[in-house]
């Protein structure tokens, strides 16, 4: 497993292939040793995750690394299409009513099994238009915030559950997000609770 988030470099591609195979290069061709360290494996299943920055980057890359008499494969996530190597492409679909509402409960960190909850649970995954990540965020509030507070706040900002441009919150975001979540009261406890050095 690669995850490629945020990887817009060619070096930094191969350092999270390095890490995912477990390589450690004594060589300055490093695409050559990750071929090679590969096809020693026969079957290999490599999963580059998140390579939205990194697909220009692929193309070549894969080219090098896929020999002919080799078992791998590789499996590509992205927002985008691969172009420019053999591949087949697969659309993730959303997920079903009752595939998204069992999602979001096995997700929840709290339990959400009242009546009340069962309908906001329904309206929501609805709202979310299926999608698995958009509910795996919401159902993650569950702790501080009942399915009914979700939706509602869903159609106050739905900033609340979306990621930055490059589908990564950053912990700015995060901090941000949650302050703006707190009452009056909450804020001033979680300030008064501060310790900087």
């Amino acid at each position: 497993y690669c995850n490629l988030q945020r990887c817009t470099t060619l070096d930094a591609v191969l350092v999270q292939l390095e890490h995912g195979l477990d390589l450690h290069p004594q060589t300055d061709n490093r695409i050559d040793f990750i071929a090679k360290a590969i096809q020693a494996r026969e079957q290999t299943l490599i999963i580059l995750d998140n390579a939205d920055d990194a697909l220009r980057l692929l193309p070549t890359l894969l080219t090098s690394l896929h020999r002919p008499s080799n078992q791998s494969r590789f499996i590509i996530t992205s927002r985008q299409r691969l172009n420019g190597v053999p591949c087949t492409h697969y659309s993730v679909p959303p997920l079903s009513d009752d595939e998204a509402q069992q999602l979001f409960v096995e997700r929840s960190p709290t339990s959400t099994t009242s009546a009340d909850s069962t309908e906001a649970i329904a309206q929501l995954v609805r709202a979310l238009d299926g999608l698995p990540l958009a509910i795996e965020m919401a159902a993650c509030w569950t702790d501080i915030l009942s399915p009914q507070q979700i939706k509602a706040r869903l159609h106050q900002r739905l900033e609340f559950l979306s990621n930055t441009d490059d589908n990564a919150q950053t912990l700015d975001d995060v901090l941000r997000t949650s302050w703006q979540q707190l009452n009056t009261e909450e804020r001033t406890l979680l300030t008064q609770c501060a310790y900087f050095t």
